[in-house]
């Protein structure tokens, strides 16, 4: 939590997904994808989510 005195109200919703294919060798397969999502919302305080998704 960021108190901050913003007399805007903001809502930013971004989301981004980044797919990262590499295979190396022969049969071997690396997939990595990386969502990030970021809510900011701007009333009294400032909330910022981040949520970041690795998979192997």
């Amino acid at each position: 939590m960021i108190q901050t005195q913003i007399p805007i109200v903001i809502q930013i919703r971004t989301v981004t997904q980044i797919p990262i294919a590499t295979r190396i060798q022969t049969a071997t397969q690396i997939l990595i994808v990386i969502q990030i999502r970021t809510v900011i919302r701007t009333r009294t305080a400032t909330q910022i989510l981040i949520v970041i998704q690795i998979r192997t």
